[in-house]
């Protein structure tokens, strides 16, 4: 199988070292492990590269299998692919997505979302985070459209979960990662970048919102609101929210990042 390989990928990053096989012939990257690849990094010599993503300083290595190879893997794709084992490490549910289909290599994805936990995370954020449908209507009242993405999702990343799986989930897991949305309509630019990772935060249900019953606003400790939660999370997780003695902390803030993508927070029920 190796002698299939163009290109070894090393990342380095919080102690860690992580291998990929490039086999950009067909167009597939895969975690390899690093007893497997000894021998081949001690004959060649690699082109090292530092970059830093979401503020970790990461270094990266390539190693060229074969002297004659004029293949090899785009940067940009071997960038992601270091963003999406970061964003998987740090457990950044919903901003994996945005990454996992824009590389353009396919991408064994059995080494991603290892726990029931960490896949349900992530099928939550696809489903509700982007839903979608008729705002007008409850996103209960789409449960056979859900459960068709659920499938898929599932096929997708080679898993084998039921829907009735992630449906207790939902109201049993005591931590669970979330968008802030509208953000833009309460911080600049300059505001998103003062926030900081670990600050806590209060999360209210605005009962007098004209637009929704179900709304949850979010509140730095000093009673300034920095936005809201998408509402068919709210909707879904709203009698949690309210039953619940719950705390909550910033874990990820980007004010380059597109609107609704630029803050996500940690809720721990």
């Amino acid at each position: 199988m190796l002698i299939d390989i163009d290109e070894i990928i090393k990342i380095e990053f919080n102690g860690n070292e992580y291998f990929y096989a490039l086999l950009t012939s067909k167009q597939l990257i895969y975690l390899i492990n690093p007893k497997e690849v000894n021998i081949i990094l001690e004959k060649n010599k690699p082109i090292s590269q530092e970059f830093t993503i979401f503020k970790i300083t990461t270094i990266l290595k390539r190693w060229k299998i074969e002297k004659d190879s004029i293949l090899t893997a785009p940067m940009a794709d071997i960038l992601l692919c270091a963003k999406i084992l970061i964003v998987d490490f740090l457990k950044l549910y919903p901003l994996l997505d945005d990454y996992l289909y824009r590389i353009n290599i396919n991408m064994n994805k059995k080494w991603i979302l290892i726990s029931k936990n960490d896949f349900f995370s992530y099928v939550f954020s696809i489903i509700y985070e982007k839903w979608n449908g008729n705002n007008r209507n409850s996103v209960t009242d789409f449960d056979s459209e859900i459960k068709l993405k659920f499938e898929i999702i599932c096929k997708d990343l080679n898993r084998d979960y039921k829907f009735k799986d992630l449906k207790k989930w939902i109201f049993s897991t005591k931590k669970i990662i979330l968008k802030i949305v509208g953000e833009e309509f309460h911080l600049d630019s300059e505001r998103i970048k003062h926030l900081q990772i670990g600050q806590k935060i209060n999360l209210l249900a605005d009962t007098n919102n004209a637009y929704d019953t179900n709304a949850i606003a979010v509140f730095l400790e000093d009673g300034e609101q920095i936005g809201f939660l998408r509402r068919p999370v709210a909707e879904v997780l709203h009698k949690r929210f309210v039953n619940s003695d719950i705390n909550a902390k910033i874990v990820f803030v980007n004010p380059d990042n597109k609107k609704n993508n630029r803050i996500l927070i940690e809720v721990n029920f």
